[in-house]
């Protein structure tokens, strides 16, 4: 318990936390298979291949941080680049249909 000391409040929290993180798998494969119509076998590998890959090389490095800094700020750090990742997101291209 980092930012809470309130485990009720902790397991509320954790609750939306994890269907962010999860949720996303879904929008994104169906977003690469839009955008590569033509190859929707290989947007589907490209997006969670990816997707998995890049958190396998960078979960290392927030350990080390986490171990450098604290949890609570790597929390935090976690939280803009989600907010950075969200923003990027809405400044794709439309697919076209």
């Amino acid at each position: 318990m980092t930012i809470t000391s309130n485990f009720s409040l902790m397991v509320l929290l954790l609750v939306p936390m994890a269907f962010a993180t999860h949720g996303s798998y879904s929008p994104s494969v169906v977003l690469g298979q839009t955008y590569l119509s033509r190859s929707i076998g290989f947007a589907s590998g490209v997006t969670l291949g990816l997707s998995t890959s890049l958190g396998g090389v960078i979960i290392p490095v927030l350990g080390f941080f986490a171990d450098v800094f604290s949890l609570k700020l790597t929390l935090c750090l976690l939280s803009a680049i989600g907010l950075v990742c969200m923003i990027a997101a809405e400044k794709l291209p439309k697919p076209r249909t």
